[in-house]
């Protein structure tokens, strides 16, 4: 990062400072320990536009909060029958690691088998599934690297996705 987008991290930096306990609250639930990195998501996000960076992650930490976020791991998950049956028909999760040992995380999109849930309970599972991954599953990592992200698309079979070249390189946590 040069000078520019510094001082851009620390314009931000100091407006997160002043906002409300509760957005505070769930900005620490969001980070996860790596602060300077989620504002750089999103100044990055916003063209490093600091106005514009801080009304994004506002609004996204009010969604938070809204949708209470912050504690869906908490509540039970009901009917669990139902979500079950959502996360069981789901392409999702970790399907191997590349050569170099970074994990593969797969999601396919759009393409899950059950027809018998509304898109809210798709929506839930969906933010649980996301929520449990990076506080539960990544919560010990300590190293920012290089991961593959796969896109699914139709007709591409689940098997051969992982195994062919993956066409780009995203910012991950990986444990050391």
């Amino acid at each position: 990062m040069g000078a520019d987008s510094e001082d851009a991290v620390k314009q931000l930096s100091l407006l997160m400072e002043q906002v409300e306990a509760p957005l505070k609250r769930s900005f620490q639930n969001m980070h996860q320990g790596y602060p300077k990195e989620t504002l750089v998501r999103f100044l990055k996000a916003r063209e490093w536009n600091v106005a514009k960076a801080h009304k994004m992650i506002v609004e996204c930490l009010n969604w938070r909060i809204q949708n209470e976020i912050d504690s869906v791991l908490e509540r039970p998950i009901v009917p669990v029958d139902l979500y079950r049956s959502i996360r069981d028909s789901q392409l999702i999760g970790l399907s191997g690691y590349t050569k170099e040992g970074l994990p593969i995380f797969g999601i396919g999109v759009g393409h899950s088998t059950y027809d018998k849930a509304s898109v809210h309970y798709y929506v839930q599972s969906h933010i649980q599934i996301n929520e449990y991954r990076d506080r539960i599953i990544l919560a010990d990592t300590t190293v920012w690297a290089a991961c593959y992200q796969l896109y699914k698309s139709a007709g591409y079979d689940w098997f051969e996705a992982i195994s062919t070249k993956p066409n780009k390189d995203v910012d991950f946590h990986i444990d050391s």
